[in-house]
């Protein structure tokens, strides 16, 4: 037979990872629960972003979400956040 996990019980597995010295983390990013890698830090990403920016100079286009996510290694939908 197979046994299907529901969303509830999956939460509370993911919610025991910290405790368990995994290295993955729960965090939510824009509302959304979202698995990272324990070292991942909101704030640092926020800062390489703002350092990208900052060093692109007067007349650059910007930055996207592609690019900064490859720079940063991580889904664009996390730099859009």
């Amino acid at each position: 037979g197979s046994e299907l996990v529901s969303p509830a019980d999956l939460l509370r597995a993911c919610e025991l990872w910290e405790r368990l010295g995994l290295p993955l983390s729960l965090q939510t990013l824009g509302g959304v629960p979202t698995v990272c890698a324990a070292r991942f830090s909101a704030e640092d990403m926020e800062r390489q972003l703002v350092d990208m920016v900052e060093s692109l100079g007067d007349g650059a286009q910007g930055l996207s979400a592609e690019d900064a996510a490859v720079v940063l290694a991580c889904p664009p939908a996390v730099t859009l956040e």
